[in-house]
């Protein structure tokens, strides 16, 4: 059995944003599962209501937690991330091409063949000073 006294919050206690953002989820979440488990017999039109205002209170933590972290900035076409992804991809694609030149004669064509492949469907654009979109 849980402590009550360990379980409770207080008011003075600190924490960062995150964590306070978290358990505020967490309690939201709680409320989905309980009123997901009840027996559908008994569910009202004020239960369904409850159910969509804790699922859109959910999606907004969600979208602030997203925000703070600059989640969207760094994941964006232009961003680090898809950009490491990128070059990683066309990395393994020209390791792959060379392979395939260094194969017997009768494969030269094909190897040739996905080599100007590879390099038609690689992204040469530069991304642009100040990232743009939503």
């Amino acid at each position: 059995m849980i402590d009550e006294k360990d379980s409770k919050k207080g008011l003075e206690e600190v924490g960062t944003r995150y964590s306070h953002y978290m358990e505020l989820k967490e309690v939201f979440m709680t409320g989905i599962e309980v009123i997901k488990g009840m027996n559908p017999n008994y569910l009202g039109d004020s239960d369904n209501a409850t159910l969509v205002k804790l699922q859109g209170a959910v999606e907004v933590i969600n979208k602030q937690l997203e925000f703070l972290s600059d989640y969207e900035k760094k994941t964006v076409f232009f961003a680090e991330l898809p950009k490491t992804l990128r070059d990683i991809e066309n990395a393994r694609r020209r390791k792959f091409s060379k392979r395939l030149l260094l194969t017997d004669g009768k494969h030269h064509e094909q190897a040739k063949e996905d080599i100007d492949q590879c390099h038609s469907t690689e992204n040469s654009q530069e991304p642009p000073a100040e990232p743009t979109g939503v």
